[in-house]
C-alpha cells in the first residue's frame, strides 16, 4: 500500500516562515521548511537574503543595507534582483523606514478610502442644490 505524501504548506504560510527568525519558528515549521528547501533549491537559495533583510527590519538597523544589496542583485534570482533595484532607487526612504521605530500603522494605504464628491456615486449630480439647478 503506497504511503500518502504530505501536502505542501500554503504559500502564505511559507511566506510567514521564511522571514521569521529560526529561534522563533515552531519546530514543525522548521522541519517543513527543511523539507521544502530539499525539494526546491531555488527557495533555499533566496531564503538567506530574505532572512537577512527581515533581521535588519526587526532590529531597525540599516547599517548593512548597502552591502546586503549586492547579494540579491547578484544571486541570479530575478525577483530578488528586482527587489534590490527598487530598494536602490529609493534607498534613503528604505533606510528611514527601517531605522524609524514609528510607522503610519493603520493609516498606511488608506488614502484610497477617502471619497471626493465627484467619485461618491455621482452625488453632485443627484443634489440639485449643489449643482445650481435648484429652483428658488
Amino acid at each position: 500500500m503506497p504511503v500518502p505524501q504530505a501536502r505542501a504548506p500554503p504559500s502564505l504560510q511559507v511566506a510567514r516562515w521564511i522571514p521569521t527568525p529560526p529561534e522563533r519558528r515552531h519546530l514543525n515549521a522548521q522541519e517543513r521548511l527543511s523539507l521544502l528547501f530539499a525539494h526546491c533549491p531555488e527557495l533555499a537559495h533566496v531564503h538567506e537574503p530574505v532572512r537577512e533583510f527581515a533581521a535588519m527590519l526587526d532590529q531597525h538597523d540599516a547599517t548593512e543595507l548597502a552591502g546586503w544589496l549586492e547579494k540579491p542583485a547578484n544571486c541570479g534570482h530575478p525577483t530578488l534582483g528586482c527587489l534590490a533595484k527598487g530598494i536602490r532607487e529609493d534607498q534613503n526612504a528604505v533606510v528611514q523606514g527601517t531605522t524609524t521605530a514609528y510607522g503610519s500603522g493603520m493609516s498606511e494605504g488608506r488614502v484610497t478610502d477617502v471619497k471626493t464628491p465627484e467619485t461618491d456615486h455621482g452625488w453632485p449630480r443627484q443634489c440639485p442644490a449643489l449643482t445650481g439647478n435648484a429652483s428658488s
